[in-house]
């Protein structure tokens, strides 16, 4: 550590902006925890969700820790992989059929070094972009993911903040954004809890990391978006009318 802060100072000193010495460092960081990609040893967190035993189950060896409180040498399951993304400080985890089964987050600078680590659900409830609108389901993550239930959809527009955050501000339009906001996480509830209740009448186990990776999905999926109920329509007229207050 107290290396990286001399180099830090040095190139700095030499000319080159701060960011971006510490962003080379953290993508430096990022390369020696995931390493070789044909060898199965990398080096993650030692703060994880779920327990550590959940892990070991599914067949993760943790080996010696570093003594630094934040990362530890370990062995990731037989064919799985770690893959870094566009982030300097989040990494993928896949497994043999190339499902992506979790993350972490590792932060290598110097002055603030930490890492978490995370198992995901095979299936949950998610919400993605599709055209105009916002599609809120339960199945699996991802573009190719399969929807087993469609809960429903709300327009991209009902979003105030934008038009707040780029207009003229006073606390009169903060009070209307902040109730357009409170109408809309109401809304989004509404949904996310219809796509939970499927989830737990069907799949009650779906919340265990370990669940459901060995099930057959194929032919299950659904395309078919509910019609809006009323009490969705009357909210999404509330938020376009404060909307339209607050553009005045």
């Amino acid at each position: 550590m107290e290396q990286d802060a001399l180099e830090l100072l040095a190139r700095v000193f030499d000319g080159e902006k701060q960011g971006d010495v510490i962003e080379e460092m953290e993508k430096r960081g990022q390369l020696v925890a995931i390493g070789n990609p044909n060898v199965s040893k990398k080096q993650l967190p030692e703060e994880m969700q779920p327990d550590k035993s959940v892990y070991e189950k599914v067949g993760f060896v943790f080996l010696e820790c570093t003594g630094d409180g934040v990362m530890q040498d370990a062995l990731i399951p037989a064919d799985w992989s770690v893959k870094a993304t566009d982030h300097a400080m989040w990494n993928d985890i896949f497994d043999e059929q190339g499902r992506k089964r979790g993350n972490f987050f590792y932060k290598a600078s110097f002055y603030d070094r930490r890492a978490h680590m995370n198992l995901h659900n095979r299936l949950d409830v998610h919400s993605v972009k599709d055209g105009d609108n916002t599609i809120v389901y339960f199945g699996e993550d991802g573009e190719k993911g399969t929807k087993l239930h469609i809960a429903g959809q709300y327009s991209n527009e009902l979003d105030a903040w934008g038009i707040f955050n780029e207009g003229k501000r006073t606390d009169a339009k903060r009070e209307l954004w902040k109730m357009s906001d409170d109408v809309l996480d109401a809304l989004r509830n509404e949904l996310n809890n219809k796509a939970k209740e499927f989830g737990a009448e069907n799949y009650p186990e779906y919340q265990d990391e370990l669940c459901y990776w060995d099930l057959d999905l194929a032919g299950k999926g659904v395309t078919e978006i509910p019609a809006k109920d009323e009490m969705q329509t009357a909210r999404e007229k509330v938020i376009l009318e404060l909307i339209e207050e607050i553009e005045k």
